[in-house]
């Protein structure tokens, strides 16, 4: 399983944990609409709060060092 992926199934399942254990401390996490960029605490709130809309979700490219 991809890192994106099990990114992807930590917020399906408001695991925060493995949110905690996968997202390095230096996570960010950039809005493509809004530029606005999130750091791994506010990832995770916003995860934990159940406001993240997860329609449509797919992996376009992943590597070491990016993910889109």
């Amino acid at each position: 399983m991809s890192m994106l992926e099990k990114i992807n199934k930590a917020l399906e399942q408001k695991d925060e944990a493995s949110l905690q254990d996968i997202l390095h401390d230096d996570y960010k996490f950039t809005m493509h609409s809004s530029g606005n960029v999130l750091s791994k605490d506010d990832v995770i709130k916003w995860a934990m709060s159940g406001d993240i809309n997860r329609e449509k979700v797919r992996i376009i490219y992943e590597n070491d060092e990016i993910g889109v």
